[in-house]
């Protein structure tokens, strides 16, 4: 019975994704839906009950931030910031396919460019920042994420929006951890997309610490050549 509730949870969802789709890019999710369903009515009735209860399988909470990314673009846009908080719960997920999942929506909310359409700007991520990056570098602790593309690409994605805004001890913070993962990886470079991100991070940081600061520099000299 239980299994059977999980996979109607999660066929429910996929459903309704399918039939609210009309067309739809992989660089943007669905473009224009079935004006027959409301994507917000089943947003607040399932969706956000799926995404913060304790209670829901991995396989329904997956289902359900799959809906988001899908509907990114379609979805109000408060409702979209609305649930940001939700999904950086959920990068704390042990299931090594929520907490993929949940970081690439975030991701992808994080890029969203289109007319008329005010991008996620850095006082908006600001207060759920410091809790994120703590969950993306815990979920890099569980099996099968020490080299997570998605966790990595996350954490150069919203410290890239950030920039000058980040406080001096993240920075400190951050630069200790990334210089950790850039020893890790240097003994055995085996992915080289999520090596890419640690670079790419190690730039948006110094670009964003040092930009006016020059005195910034040598803590990142002083970390990278020891």
């Amino acid at each position: 019975a239980v299994v059977s509730t999980q996979s109607t949870g999660e066929a429910a969802i996929y459903i309704v994704i399918s039939l609210a789709v009309k067309t739809k890019t992989e660089k943007h999710g669905a473009t224009t839906s079935n004006s027959f369903i409301n994507l917000v009515d089943f947003y607040n009735n399932q969706i956000k009950a799926d995404l913060t209860s304790p209670e829901t399988h991995p396989i329904v909470k997956a289902a359900a931030i799959k809906y988001i990314m899908t509907f990114r673009m379609m979805l109000p846009r408060d409702v979209i910031v609305s649930s940001l908080p939700m999904l950086v719960g959920l990068v704390s997920e042990k299931s090594i396919v929520v907490h993929s999942y949940a970081a690439t929506a975030i991701e992808k909310i994080l890029i969203i460019k289109m007319p008329n359409y005010v991008s996620i700007t850095a006082a908006e991520l600001a207060p759920e920042f410091e809790k994120l990056l703590t969950n993306l570098f815990n979920s890099f602790k569980y099996e099968g994420s020490g080299e997570n593309e998605y966790l990595m690409k996350l954490v150069m994605r919203s410290v890239s929006l950030m920039k000058a805004n980040l406080p001096a001890p993240v920075v400190q913070h951050l630069t200790g951890v990334l210089t950790a993962k850039l020893t890790e990886i240097c003994r055995n470079p085996s992915q080289p997309h999520f090596n890419h991100y640690v670079f790419e991070t190690f730039s948006c940081l110094i670009r964003g610490s040092c930009i006016g600061k020059p005195e910034n520099i040598t803590g990142f000299e002083s970390a990278l050549f020891p």
